[in-house]
């Protein structure tokens, strides 16, 4: 089922205007983060690996090959 932008938009805790698009929004974003150690999931309950900060230059990020946590900095809540 397709929702609208707007719908989206209302889950969200105050867009700016210019983020709500026709078919839906356009999150921002707060850091960036690298993978230090790995995380582990086992029957006793799952373990986060330590990250790391990405430092920006002047908000333009320079990213190697590889994976990357990312935080937005919009708050979303899902009903």
């Amino acid at each position: 089922m397709f929702k609208s932008g707007r719908f989206v938009a209302d889950h969200l805790e105050d867009p700016a205007p210019d983020q709500v698009q026709p078919n839906g929004v356009d999150l921002t974003l707060d850091a960036v983060f690298e993978q230090t150690s790995p995380g582990r999931i086992g029957t006793d309950g799952k373990t986060v690996g330590d990250r790391a900060p990405v430092d920006d230059a002047n908000g333009v990020y320079h990213l190697d090959p590889g994976g990357y946590i990312v935080r937005y900095a919009d708050r979303i809540v899902i009903p």
